[in-house]
C-alpha cells in the first residue's frame, strides 16, 4: 500500500468524504442592517454560549428581535430544541452568515472563519504567529506579566481538562483576591470554573505543586551552583524566577530534535534522608502554537469535519490527536543512580506560551555532603525556563478551595457569570475581547500559598488566510506520522521563527483598539 493511499484511507476513517466551501462573515448585532440577506443560514452566537442556526430568518431593528426557523444548540453544540424562535437582539454576541453546507451529523460543531484584518496588520504579516492559547489571568488594572493561562491543551470539547497554576506574586488585600480573566485571542473559551486553591503556610514555608498533581510543603528554593547548556553558562537565567529565561532556537531539520542542560547543586547536611525535588518554572515557546495553527491550516475548510470526527470518536481517536505532542515531549529530568547511570526521575509537561508556571519533579534521596547533578532533556527551541532550583519537600497538604464570590464585567456585578462559574454543570462562554474580574474571599487568620485551578476548553477560530494551505493528506500525516510531519515543517518554521515573538504579542485581540 503506497503512503499516499494509506493517508487517504486514514482520512476516510476519520471523517466522511463530503466537501464544501467556507465563506463566512461575522457581524456584530449593532450592525445587523449589514447582514447578507441572501445567506440561506443565519447563525446567532449568544452571550451565554448557545447557538441558533436559523433558516427563513429576519432581524428587526424596530423591535430588536431576530426570528427564524431552525435549531438551538448549547455551548457543547448539542441540539436542545428545534422549531420557530424569537430571540432578543441584545442577547446575541455575534451573527454569522454564509455558513458552510455540511451533513446533519456535523452541523452542531461550528468553526468560525475570520480574516486576520479583524485584529490589525500584525496577523496579516504571518497568520500562524497570531496571539492565542486560552484564557489569560492578570492582576486587575495591571497590563504587565500574565499570571496564568488556563487549560492550553484543551482545543476541543472532548479534550476538556483541569489546569492548576501557581500564583506566587499574588498578595491578598484584606483577605480578598481579585483576578482579571480575559479572552485576548480569536477563540471561543468555555470556562467550567476558575477557583482559587489556598494552602495555609508559615512565614518560612512554601507549598509546591508536584508533577503528579499533589501539593506538598517545602523549603525555600536553592539555586544551582552550576548550569551548562550548548551555549555555555546558563546559571543566571535559571537561578531564580525573575522573568529572565533560558531558551534556544529550534532545529532547522527536525522540530523534535532534543538538547541537554546540566545542573549541579550543593547538598545541605540538614537535608540528609529527606525528599528532594527540582522546581522548574517554565512555559513553552511559540513552536507548539505554530504546529497547532499549521495543522488547522492543513485541515482548512474541513476543520469542522475533523473536529466533529474527534467528538464522535473513541478514546483511541482522541489519543491520536495527542501523538504530535508526545513526539515534541516535555522537560525530562534525569539524575544518577548508585552506579552513576543516568535515570529518568520525571517529566514536566506544562502547556502554553503565555504564563510561566512552577512544577516540582521529586528526586531520589541523596546522601548529605554530596553534590547533586541533574540533567534536563528537552526539545530545542520549545521551552523557556525561568527557574530550575532545588527544594526539600515535606508532607502532602490538603488545600482549601475558594470559588468566586463576585464576578464583575465592565465594573458591574454579573450574576449570570458568577452562577455559571460556581456551577459544576454549567460554564461561562467568552468571545474575543471579553474580560471579567473574579473576586475571592479567603478565610481569615492565615497566610496562604495560592494557586489558580481552571477547567474548560476552547475553540480556535479559523483564519481565512490559512485556507490557501488546505492539504488533507498532510493533516492526516500529523496524526499518523507525527515525527515525519515535524521534520517536514522545520524549514518553514525556521523561516518565520525570528519574527514569531514580536508578531504574537502585538496581535492580542484589543491590543490595537
Amino acid at each position: 500500500m503506497s503512503e499516499r493511499f494509506a493517508l487517504l484511507v486514514a482520512i476516510a476513517a476519520l471523517f466522511g468524504a463530503c466537501a464544501y466551501k467556507v465563506e463566512r462573515n461575522l457581524t456584530e448585532p449593532s450592525r445587523s442592517a449589514a447582514l447578507d440577506s441572501d445567506s440561506e443560514y443565519l447563525k446567532a452566537h449568544m452571550r451565554d454560549g448557545e447557538l441558533y442556526v436559523l433558516t427563513a430568518w429576519d432581524v428587526s431593528d424596530a423591535d430588536q428581535r431576530v426570528r427564524g426557523q431552525g435549531t438551538r444548540l448549547d455551548y457543547h453544540r448539542r441540539i436542545l430544541t428545534t422549531g420557530p424562535f424569537d430571540v432578543p437582539l441584545d442577547s446575541v454576541a455575534l451573527f454569522e452568515t454564509n455558513a458552510a453546507r455540511v451533513s446533519s451529523s456535523i452541523v452542531p460543531l461550528t468553526v468560525m472563519t475570520i480574516g486576520t484584518a479583524a485584529v490589525g496588520v500584525y496577523c496579516a504579516i504571518n497568520p500562524k504567529a497570531c496571539f492565542g492559547s486560552c484564557p489569560t489571568f492578570y492582576v486587575p488594572g495591571e497590563d504587565g506579566q500574565i499570571l496564568a493561562e488556563g487549560f492550553s491543551a484543551s482545543v476541543a470539547p472532548s479534550l476538556e481538562d483541569t489546569d492548576r497554576d501557581a500564583l506566587p506574586s499574588v498578595r491578598p488585600a484584606g483577605g480578598v483576591v481579585r483576578l482579571e480573566m480575559r479572552n485576548e485571542a480569536l477563540e471561543t473559551h468555555v470556562v467550567r470554573w476558575a477557583d482559587l486553591i489556598a494552602v495555609p503556610r508559615g512565614r518560612a514555608q512554601r507549598v509546591y505543586s508536584l508533577i503528579d498533581g499533589t501539593l506538598r510543603r517545602g523549603s525555600a528554593p536553592l539555586p544551582p551552583s552550576r548550569c551548562v547548556a550548548e551555549e555555555g553558562d546558563c546559571r543566571a537565567q535559571v537561578e531564580k524566577r525573575d522573568g529572565t529565561e533560558r531558551t534556544s532556537l529550534a532545529d532547522s531539520v527536525d522540530l523534535a530534535a532534543r538538547e541537554w542542560m546540566e545542573l549541579e547543586f550543593p547538598i545541605d547536611p540538614s537535608a540528609e534522608g529527606r525528599q528532594l525535588g527540582l522546581a522548574i518554572g517554565s512555559r513553552q515557546s511559540l513552536l507548539p502554537t505554530y504546529v497547532l495553527y499549521q495543522g488547522l491550516a492543513f485541515m482548512g475548510t474541513r476543520a469542522g469535519e475533523w473536529l466533529a470526527a474527534l467528538e464522535r470518536g473513541n478514546e483511541g481517536t482522541r489519543e491520536r490527536t495527542k501523538a504530535i505532542g508526545r513526539v515534541l515531549g516535555g522537560i525530562d529530568v534525569y539524575t544518577t543512580d548508585p552506579d552513576g547511570e543516568w535515570v529518568l526521575a520525571g517529566s514536566v509537561q506544562e502547556t502554553g506560551p503565555l504564563g510561566t508556571d512552577v512544577r516540582v519533579v521529586p528526586l531520589p534521596r541523596i546522601p548529605s555532603g554530596e553534590a547533586l547533578r541533574v540533567r534536563l532533556r528537552l526539545t530545542r527551541g520549545m521551552w523557556r525556563i525561568d527557574q530550575a532550583e532545588l527544594v526539600v519537600l515535606g508532607e502532602e497538604v490538603s488545600p482549601i478551595r475558594v470559588r468566586p464570590s463576585l464576578v464583575l464585567r465592565a465594573g458591574a456585578a454579573d450574576t449570570s457569570a458568577l452562577a455559571r462559574l460556581r456551577s459544576r454543570t454549567d460554564a461561562l462562554v467568552t468571545l474575543p475581547g471579553d474580560a471579567y474580574t473574579l473576586v475571592y474571599e479567603l478565610p481569615d487568620g492565615h497566610a496562604y500559598e495560592l494557586f489558580l485551578e481552571s477547567r474548560g476548553y476552547y475553540l480556535e477560530w479559523m483564519r481565512a488566510e490559512w485556507l490557501a494551505e488546505e492539504n488533507n493528506l498532510r493533516a492526516a500525516r500529523m496524526f499518523l506520522d507525527p515525527a515525519g510531519s515535524l521534520r517536514a515543517m522545520a524549514p518553514e518554521y525556521k523561516r518565520i521563527e525570528p519574527e514569531m515573538e514580536r508578531i504574537f504579542w502585538s496581535s492580542r485581540y484589543g491590543a490595537t483598539r
